[in-house]
């Protein structure tokens, strides 16, 4: 079964295994089911309802999620990407990391969206801080 779980990682998002191990382990705790049972009805109900993971993607290490890879390209394109739970003061990334947008993998920076869309700056505060010249106060 952990096979088939790694397996299905390398094809789907992480949070969709994670779905599909939590209804194999209920299935199991229920009585429904053993480990060594098949467990292909449950992936059938659940894998088609979630999406699969960008073409592409490549796994970056959770240690390493602050240090953009020199040799990867994460899109097509060299647009500025910033973090929206960082302006929130909401995310839990000490610095850049990937993002998903639009189904591609991007790196988002912990900078100013506001300060970026209207001043083309790179500044490293929030734009809930009161440090923004654009905060609503």
């Amino acid at each position: 079964m952990l096979k088939r779980l790694m397996y299905l990682n390398s094809t789907y998002e992480f949070a969709t295994i994670k779905t599909l191990y939590a209804a194999i382990l209920r299935d199991i705790e229920i009585g429904l089911k053993q480990w060594s049972d098949d467990f292909s009805s449950v992936e059938n109900a659940i894998l088609p309802k979630n999406s699969s993971k960008p073409k592409g993607a490549t796994f970056v290490r959770r240690d390493r999620l602050d240090e953009r890879p020199k040799s990867t390209k994460f899109g097509d394109d060299e647009k500025v990407w910033f973090c929206s739970p960082y302006q929130r003061n909401k995310c839990l990334h000490k610095g850049q990391h990937t993002v998903t947008v639009k189904g591609r993998l991007r790196w988002a920076l912990h900078i100013c969206a506001s300060c970026w869309q209207k001043d083309s700056k790179k500044l490293e505060h929030p734009e809930c801080s009161s440090a923004c010249p654009y905060s609503q106060k």
